[in-house]
């Protein structure tokens, strides 16, 4: 996606434009969409008021009824003359007296009522015809439920059960003060139109229902608006306190029966249409707001572009064609101050950049003079390496062919004298000429040029120490997991060997322990080979890499003090480190890091 964008050249004048119209349209849609969501928000909140204030008018028509009813069967339980026939166990005068009761209750939804004495066995009924079931009644083991509280039962009528609200009130003698039987009055609610009309006028609402268990008790709609069967579509529970369903809001309220919520709930329906036109002044009002960022939008771009665009177009202009043609650079002065600072900043800069081109120009000629003498050098320094350990060479075997005829000439007979110096001195030349080698070694590390090759580093390890062909009691351990490296085998291997080498050579016994050990790193490897040899004290760890550099006399150990240098040198010039750690007493540690070969690549192409 980078890739692409930095593809793009676009004017300045149409990315001003598109880019302010973008914002200011973004901000139209998000004040639109806003409106909206604050429109929806509103009508919610007036329906969330509406429903609050609508459970609460039900909950005090419900408890209006209730408590008409709990007067009446009150009433009823203290009226003397039925207490009296109750008492005196007189069944067909209490008959008589429930029955003119019952016939009193004007303007009550009371249809349940009937007399119970202690063992549980309705006595005498003045209930209405359609719902007097004894047996039924009985079956509801009203004894087991406390006086002066509302109960809910379902009651079976011709196969079809009826919910029904009980209350059972204690009938007292009064002169003994004791219990001598209940009435027990009740509510239907299944199909009680008229408590349902009734609710419906009383919170003035288009639809009104009652339900219980999710089955619908009794429905009360405004037959205008067509919805006689619409609470019948509504199924399982409404879990808010309001959802949406369709073109209508429905309430759900639960009722309070006493002191405890029951299962009996009213349904209210309300047409959303009644809300579509707060919704609809809402977006009006968001379009005609929108209508005016466009605008100002627009007038915004405009001024934009004359005052700040232009002028900074101009002053590229001016710096471009200062630049093509080699000119000084004068800005003029303009409205926007911060467009002055930077004219007479790049005025500055652009004259600076002229002289300091004529002044590089000078110092690039210089450069490739010196690149040429160095390389002029560079070459000189190969051939006079070369020729130099050639020409010594030379005499040095003479010395040495020279040594042997002497030892030859005086055979047997020679002083044992005599044959100790022809020795000395032939050593000294085997060093002089590993002298001359190794300083030809060194002067040509990273002058040659070699490809990449696939290294397996524990091979080179074994063969190495091969290689070297140490006292049969000395011994190689190679730790952790040796990676095969793409990398310069020659240079890697010269390392190794010359690590190997000295920890065998500076040993000073016949028997030892040569450990090689690699781990990974975040740009490569890192190589430790240690010894159990007699150690370096810490005084001379600045010396070992150091030329020409031995802590032991040549004449005790053959060396000609380059090996470590020549390790350090080949490190340091792929970009790795190296250093020693010894406690002076037991043991020598060296670690090397190698590069891997991405970081290898970049050293080789640098």
């Amino acid at each position: 996606m980078t890739t692409v964008l930095s593809k793009l050249k676009l004017p300045l004048f149409p990315v001003i434009l598109f880019l302010t119209l973008t914002s200011f349209l973004a901000a139209a849609a998000i004040q639109l969409w806003s409106t909206s969501k604050i429109a929806e928000q509103t009508i919610d909140n007036e329906i969330r008021n509406l429903t609050k204030q609508t459970h609460t008018s039900l909950q005090l028509f419900f408890d209006n009824q209730l408590g008409r009813a709990e007067l009446l069967i009150g009433h009823f339980a203290s009226d003397m003359p039925l207490t009296e026939s109750v008492f005196n166990l007189q069944r067909l005068d209490a008959a008589d007296n429930l029955d003119r009761l019952y016939n009193s209750r004007t303007g009550s939804n009371l249809e349940l009522l009937f007399l119970m004495l202690d063992d549980n066995q309705v006595w005498v009924d003045a209930s209405s015809p359609f719902f007097s079931n004894l047996e039924a009644l009985e079956a509801l083991h009203l004894n087991r439920f406390s006086f002066g509280r509302w109960y809910l039962f379902e009651l079976p009528v011709a196969n079809e059960p009826q919910i029904i609200a009980l209350r059972k009130e204690p009938m007292i003698d009064t002169e003994s003060g004791q219990v001598i039987g209940s009435l027990v009055g009740g509510l239907v609610l299944s199909g009680n139109l008229q408590m349902i009309n009734e609710a419906r006028r009383y919170i003035g609402l288009p639809g009104i229902a009652l339900r219980y268990r999710n089955n619908l008790l009794a429905e009360s709609t405004d037959s205008a608006l067509g919805l006689e069967n619409h609470f019948q579509k509504i199924g399982g529970n409404v879990v808010e306190a309001f959802s949406r369903q369709g073109q209508f809001v429905v309430g759900s309220y639960f009722l309070q029966l006493g002191n405890e919520l029951s299962e009996l709930e009213f349904l209210t329906l309300i047409s959303s249409d009644s809300f579509q036109q707060l919704k609809d002044s809402y977006i009006a009002k968001g379009l005609t707001l929108t209508v005016m960022i466009l605008i100002i939008s627009l007038i915004t771009s405009y001024l934009i572009i004359v005052i700040a665009v232009r002028p900074l177009l101009k002053l590229i202009g001016q710096a471009k064609n200062t630049i093509y043609h080699g000119k000084d650079m004068h800005a003029e002065q303009g409205l926007i101050n911060e467009y002055n600072t930077l004219g007479r900043t790049l005025s500055q800069l652009i004259n600076s950049f002229h002289r300091q081109r004529a002044s590089l120009q000078v110092v690039n000629d210089e450069l490739e003079d010196h690149v040429d003498q160095l390389k002029r050098s560079n070459r000189e320094l190969d051939s006079f390496a070369y020729v130099a350990s050639h020409d010594l060479k030379s005499p040095l075997r003479g010395i040495e062919q020279l040594a042997s005829w002497i030892e030859e000439d005086l055979g047997e007979n020679a002083p044992t004298d005599t044959v100790q110096h022809l020795k000395l001195m032939r050593s000294r030349v085997d060093r002089m000429e590993r002298l001359l080698d190794d300083l030809l070694t060194y002067s040509r590390v990273g002058r040659a040029k070699a490809g990449l090759t696939l290294v397996d580093t524990g091979a080179i390890v074994q063969e190495s120490f091969a290689f070297l062909a140490p006292p049969p009691g000395f011994k190689l351990l190679c730790e952790g997991d040796f990676p095969t490296l793409n990398t310069l085998r020659v240079p890697f291997e010269q390392v190794l060997q010359n690590l190997i080498g000295n920890a065998i050579k500076h040993h000073g016994g016949e028997q030892g322990l040569i450990q090689v050990e690699v781990v990974t790193t975040d740009k490569g490897y890192q190589f430790t080979v240690t010894d159990d040899g007699p150690g370096i004290d810490p005084k001379h760890h600045d010396r070992v890499f150091g030329m020409f550099q031995t802590l032991r006399p040549r004449d005790e150990v053959e060396g000609s003090g380059i090996g470590l240098a020549l390790v350090e040198k080949i490190v340091n010039l792929y970009g790795g480190e190296i250093t020693l750690s010894s406690d002076g007493e037991r043991g020598t540690r060296v670690r090397f890091t190698w590069p891997n070969e991405e970081t290898l690549r970049k050293q080789l192409n640098e």
